[in-house]
C-alpha cells in the first residue's frame, strides 16, 4: 500500500465513527418507517375482514414489497450519504493540514508523478502559501521543475504540466480517480 493511500485510509478510519452515527440514524428511520407501515397494514387489514382472504394477502404482499423498497432506498440514501461524507471529510482534511505537513504531501505527490522538466501548476488557494524553498527542495532531489505563472481552479493540488502532456493531481481528480476502490472499501468497512 502506497504512503498516499496509507495517509488517504488513516483520513478514512477518522470518519468512520461519523459514518457510523449517520448509519444507526438511518437504521432508526428505517425501523421507525417499517414499524408505521405494519400498524396501518394490520389496521387496514381488520377493516377489510369481509373481503376474501386471496385479496387480503394480495394487498399484504404488494405492501409489504412496497415496504422493502422504501427501506431499500432510505438505506441506500443513508449509505451514500455517509460515504460521501467521509470522502467530503478526508478532502477537508487534506486541504486543512497544515502548510509544512499539506507541502510536504504535495511534494511528495510531484515526486512520484513527475519525470522532470514539468511546470507545476498551483491552485489560487496553494499559489500565495508555496514555502519559498519548496523548489529547492526538487533540485535536492534531482528533479527539473519550474513553476507556473498560471494557477488552475481546484481548490489543492496540482497540475503537472509537460511538453505535450498534463497530469492532473488536483485532490478533486485524486480522491475521483480512488472514489470506486475506496467507495467499496469504506461501504465494507462502514455497513458490514
Amino acid at each position: 500500500m502506497t504512503e498516499k493511500e496509507l495517509f488517504l485510509e488513516d483520513a478514512f478510519l477518522h470518519m468512520l465513527k461519523k459514518a457510523g452515527d449517520v448509519v444507526e440514524a438511518a437504521k432508526k428511520e428505517q425501523a421507525d418507517a417499517l414499524n408505521a407501515l405494519e400498524a396501518e397494514l394490520a389496521a387496514e387489514m381488520q377493516g377489510k375482514l369481509a373481503l376474501a382472504k386471496s385479496q387480503a394477502e394480495a394487498v399484504l404482499s404488494r405492501k409489504s414489497a412496497q415496504a422493502r423498497l422504501v427501506s431499500s432506498k432510505i438505506m441506500l440514501t443513508a449509505k451514500q450519504e455517509a460515504i460521501d461524507d467521509v470522502i467530503a471529510a478526508a478532502k477537508s482534511h487534506i486541504l486543512g493540514l497544515p502548510d509544512k505537513d499539506y507541502f510536504e504531501f504535495i511534494f511528495k505527490l510531484i515526486i512520484k508523478h513527475s519525470t522532470g522538466g514539468e511546470e507545476v501548476v498551483f491552485s489560487k488557494r496553494d499559489k500565495s502559501r508555496v514555502p519559498k524553498d519548496f523548489l529547492q527542495k526538487f533540485s535536492a532531489n534531482k528533479l527539473s521543475i519550474t513553476f507556473s505563472d498560471k494557477i488552475h481552479q481546484g481548490d489543492g493540488g496540482v497540475i503537472l504540466e509537460g511538453e505535450g502532456y498534463d497530469k492532473n493531481l488536483t485532490v478533486d481528480v485524486l480522491f475521483e480517480s480512488v472514489r470506486d476502490n475506496i467507495e467499496t472499501e469504506l461501504a465494507e468497512l462502514l455497513f458490514s
